[in-house]
């Protein structure tokens, strides 16, 4: 005779549902913090004893300090609630046992004002897919005296309040905006009714639905002033010209013969009277400078030790190419290029490469490298700076569009030179061409960084 196996409930229920809630917000969001709170509330599921706090929650996979300061905070005002409602349930009871009659008006009482506590709980992200479900179910509701939508009707009419689409995933991902619906069902916003299905506003998703319009058509009252004030303002003072600053690839500019100087500095050209007074007093010259005379060194492409671990013959086939290449290790970057003349003394070109595949783009955003990556460049005292990267067609661990934002920020923000390429070879081609431009240019005129930042 088999054991009965007797399936208790989940030992945590508060826990498991604002996880859920979270979870479900961030599908809403399109945020990838779903699955985040997804593994979290597959393993608060197999736990199998009550937890009191957030903290304890510290134990479980998958369960951060974030997470768990989250649930301390839920719990916390939850507590607070529960304590004013226990004293409401009390204060009743005592009611109670004065005016019998009263009873029942006093338990509707209590019972409307905990619904009100529950409907305000959850209020979606403003042009969020659900905020634009509740606004065209309203809106469907106030002009039409049937208020039920079918799905085709809905998302159509949802998508003019959405950023997000209503149709399709977005890149990266297998949800769409239609995928709010199911939360707002479980939340008992929306109704579903029939076959084929349509769906309507409950009261409590009506009351909230009314609200969000209310908002939603405050806000376009203030944005249409806004731009009538602007106008006018820009009417007003039309000699001034707000331009945006585009973020475009570095310029070189390449003098003529006659624009160049006899001696080349470290960081800018030396008139004929200068080099006369460095030849009279090179010891006060030579602490702060160094000079390389017009083409006497040689144009050198830097390549970090870590580049040649990474299992692809770069700089096999940079010299195959022509190209002068050595390998060091670098602080910073992935490529520079240096200047060497023939005492073996060396300067630093203006420019410095780093180079990400897209799935290793994805690990340093997720790890926290990115940042610290990009602010040591921006440090390393090179002015140019060039975030080289490569397609991977293999699996991503972030949305591709995420990625593509991280390397719109890079170039707007950072203000650095940003080149997508569509795989290693690519980018050697990309090298050599670089190397070339700047053996070119750099042969007569030199613009170098001191050598104790590579």
């Amino acid at each position: 005779m088999k054991r009965a196996k007797v399936k208790l409930k989940c030992p945590n229920p508060l826990f498991k549902q604002w996880l859920e809630e979270w979870r479900d917000e961030a599908i809403d969001r399109n945020s990838d913090l779903k699955h985040v709170y997804e593994k979290a509330l597959k393993s608060l599921k197999k736990y199998p004893l009550p937890l009191s706090s957030g903290k304890e929650c510290f134990v479980l996979e998958y369960f951060g300090p974030k997470i768990c300061s989250q649930l301390d905070f839920k719990l916390a005002e939850y507590q607070k609630k529960e304590s004013v409602l226990v004293g409401t349930c009390e204060i009743g009871i005592l009611e109670n046992n004065s005016s019998p009659g009263t009873k029942k008006e006093k338990k509707e009482y209590n019972f409307d004002k905990e619904a009100e506590k529950k409907k305000i709980d959850y209020v979606p992200t403003t042009r969020s897919s659900s905020y634009a479900i509740l606004i065209a179910l309203y809106i469907n509701h106030i002009n039409n005296k049937t208020a039920e939508m079918t799905k085709s009707e809905l998302l159509s009419k949802a998508q003019d309040f959405t950023d997000t689409s209503m149709f399709k995933p977005q890149p990266g991902s297998y949800y769409t905006g239609w995928n709010s619906m199911s939360q707002l069902v479980k939340k008992q916003l929306v109704e579903k009714r029939g076959n084929p299905p349509k769906f309507c506003l409950t009261i409590e998703g009506l009351l909230l639905a009314k609200q969000l319009h209310i908002l939603h058509t405050n806000s376009l009252n203030e944005v249409k002033n806004t731009t009538v004030k602007q106008s006018e303002s820009l009417k007003s003072s039309t000699s001034k010209v707000i331009t945006r600053k585009l973020v475009l690839p570095p310029k070189i500019d390449c003098p003529t013969p006659k624009e160049m100087p006899e001696v080349l500095s470290l960081t800018h050209p030396i008139a004929t009277n200068e080099a006369e007074k460095y030849r009279q007093e090179p010891s006060k010259y030579q602490k702060d400078s160094l000079i390389f005379l017009p083409k006497t060194f040689k144009v050198i492409l830097l390549v970090d030790t870590q580049e040649t671990c990474k299992g692809d013959e770069i700089v096999k086939e940079l010299k195959s190419l022509g190209i002068l290449v050595e390998i060091r290790k670098l602080s910073v970057g992935d490529f520079t290029w240096i200047c060497r003349n023939s005492s073996n003394q060396e300067l630093v070109l203006p420019y410095i490469i780093e180079r990400k595949r897209l799935d290793d783009l994805a690990k340093s955003i997720k790890d926290g490298r990115f940042h610290e990556q990009k602010f040591r460049l921006k440090q390393c005292g090179i002015p140019n700076c060039i975030y080289l990267v490569e397609n991977y067609k293999e699996h991503l661990s972030l949305p591709l569009q995420t990625l593509l934002q991280a390397a719109t920020n890079t170039q707007i923000i950072d203000n650095f030179t940003v080149k997508f390429t569509a795989g290693y070879k690519e980018s050697i081609i990309y090298l050599s061409h670089l190397s070339s431009l700047f053996n070119n240019i750099f042969s007569d005129l030199l613009n170098g960084c001191v050598n104790c930042f590579i």
